[in-house]
Order: structure tokens, then C-alpha cells, then sequence
């Protein structure tokens, strides 16, 4: 006659198996829904551009009050190389969770040019823990609900333009990005989520999330992870953008050299490693700092002409915000 222990182990492997089994039951019809679906066929017309700049948006996200200097002056750098006009674009997204953004914030972000746009949270697949900075990042998935746009360029809130670009919207894609950059790695075959040039699609959008739970993804990179997929998804039909719409400085830091040689035809510059507002001294890439400064000086001269609120210490100190 069976032990008791004898018993209880049986009874632990056949509740491990059956785990097992439902699970990789799971695993398997998640992957097969994406290895089967083709984002593309979420979209009518998925390589036509829009002709209407009433139809495109620039679009940032904000998840607490740390960026809120990049994103004012974000802003003010798109506006001022000329990106809000009748005939470019003219709107500006910034989407932000309940909660995340003081009153004073939000005044700052809206004088400079910023509609602003409550989205609820994506929190990261149950069991597929994103690194710790990127534990909200799953909810920039939201850009793809913006379908009262047919075009969004999204931009972090660590870039800054630093020339015209009005010809990223006569580009014919559902989905672009730049290659990735990293250092110990190099060059990397997968996209940095920094810059997205997308057509918003709410049936699309919730395809992805039915797949992040055990889609075969990086999901240490949260949504850029998930972009990226392993299998083909995305990688299939994303078109990949020159790196002079995401001017990583992570490429100064692997490959100083290549930076030098194409730095001059970088038109959105992207603070990666510390921001600028991290740091007024010491800082480890001086010249694009002091580019980054003096943008910001000249952006407190406009608005001390127009009365509004000093925010220079802002910049300075993090901790004032």
C-alpha cells in the first residue's frame, strides 16, 4: 500500500504537470496568434501616409515629475524649429497617468504647447518583470489608442529636435524606429522605442496585450521588448528609421568616431544614460549638454519677455520640481 509521502508526491508531479500543460498550452496559442496575425492586418491601408497635418501628432508620455524639464523644453524645441505649423503637424500629445503630474507641472507643460491626456496605466504581464525603470513603460502601448489621428510621432521626454524634420510624415509606414545602441553590445538588430513613427489602431493594441502575457519577448524592455519579439511580429513589418530621428548619445559612448562623422545630420538628439537635468556640473557628455543648456537658457529668456513663471531653478535642481 502506497506512504503517505508516496501519495503526496504522486499527487505534486500531476499537479506539476497539469501546470505545465496549461501553461505551455497558453505559451503556444499566444505564439501561434502572433506568428499567424500580422500586425498589417489590423490596418486598411497601412503603407498610406496622411496628406492632412490636422491628422498628425507629436506625441511624448510622463509617468511622474522627473521629466517634466525635458518635456518643457521638448516642446519648445519642436515648436521652435518650426514642427507645429498649419502644414507640418499641428498638435502636441503628451500623455500622462492619473496622479503623476502636479498642478504646476501640468500649467508648465500646457504653456508650452502640450495637450495633455489622462491614460490609464498598462501595468507590466503578470510574472514577466520589466527592469526596474521601465516598470511604466508599457503603457506608451496607449499611442496606439490615439485614433482620432491617423499619424503619431512619438519622442521620449529626453530628446530635443535640433533640426527640421517635416519629412518624417510622408513617410508610408504602420510602424518605424531606429536600431538600438548599447553599450558592451554595440550595434543591436532590435529597435530603441525612443522615437515611433505608428498608425494608432485599438484592435491592434489589444492583439498586443492578448500576446504579452507569453508571447516569446525580451520583457526585461517592457514594451520595447515586446516590439522587438523574438519571433516574427513586428520584426516581419517595422521599417527602421536612420538613427538622425534618434540620435542616441549612447552611440558617442560605444562608437565615438561614427558620432563624429554623422553628429551634423542628427535632427532629435537623445539624452540617453544621465539628463541633463541630472547634472549641471561634470557632466559626461559636455558638448550636447551644453547644447541642451543653452537651449533651455534661451527658452527662460522667452518666457521672462512673456511674464511667465520663472522656472530656472527648475532646471537646475530636480529636487525644487
Amino acid at each position: 500500500m502506497p506512504s503517505t509521502l508516496s501519495r503526496l508526491v504522486w499527487f505534486t508531479a500531476l499537479i506539476i504537470a497539469l501546470l505545465s500543460s496549461y501553461f505551455g498550452y497558453n505559451y503556444y496559442e499566444s505564439l501561434g496568434k502572433a506568428l499567424e496575425t500580422s500586425p498589417l492586418s489590423f490596418y486598411d491601408n497601412p503603407f498610406t501616409p496622411t496628406s492632412d497635418p490636422s491628422r498628425r501628432a507629436y506625441a511624448t508620455t510622463l509617468y511622474d515629475e522627473h521629466y517634466v524639464p525635458g518635456a518643457i523644453l521638448l516642446g519648445y524645441s519642436l515648436k521652435k524649429h518650426g514642427m507645429l505649423d498649419s502644414q507640418v503637424a499641428q498638435t502636441m500629445l503628451l500623455l500622462h497617468t492619473p496622479g503623476s503630474l502636479g498642478e504646476l507641472s501640468m500649467q508648465l507643460l500646457q504653456e508650452v504647447g502640450w495637450t495633455l491626456r489622462t491614460v490609464n496605466h498598462i501595468p507590466p504581464p503578470i510574472g514577466r518583470p520589466p527592469a526596474h525603470n521601465f516598470m511604466d513603460q508599457y503603457t506608451k502601448l496607449r499611442l496606439f489608442e490615439l485614433d482620432d489621428y491617423d499619424m503619431i510621432f512619438y519622442l521620449d521626454a529626453d530628446m530635443m529636435v535640433v533640426r527640421p524634420f517635416s519629412e518624417i510624415w510622408s513617410f508610408p509606414v504602420p510602424l518605424a524606429a531606429t536600431r538600438d545602441v548599447r553599450m558592451g553590445y554595440g550595434w543591436l538588430p532590435s529597435i530603441n522605442a525612443g522615437s515611433l513613427l505608428l498608425k494608432p489602431n485599438r484592435r491592434l493594441l489589444s492583439h498586443m496585450l492578448e500576446i504579452a502575457p507569453t508571447y516569446k519577448y525580451n520583457y526585461v524592455f517592457a514594451e520595447q521588448g515586446l516590439l522587438n519579439g523574438e519571433d516574427p511580429y513586428w520584426a516581419r513589418d517595422i521599417t527602421i528609421l536612420p538613427y538622425i530621428y534618434n540620435g542616441q548619445l549612447g552611440i558617442k559612448r560605444v562608437f565615438p568616431k561614427i558620432w563624429e562623422r554623422f553628429k551634423d545630420d542628427v535632427k532629435i538628439i537623445h539624452y540617453t544614460g544621465l539628463k541633463p537635468w541630472q547634472w549641471y556640473e561634470k557632466p559626461d557628455m559636455p558638448v550636447e549638454r551644453e547644447l541642451w543648456w543653452r537651449e533651455w537658457e534661451e527658452m527662460l529668456e522667452e518666457r521672462k519677455a512673456q511674464d511667465l513663471v520663472d522656472i530656472s531653478r527648475m532646471g537646475r535642481n530636480p529636487r525644487e520640481m
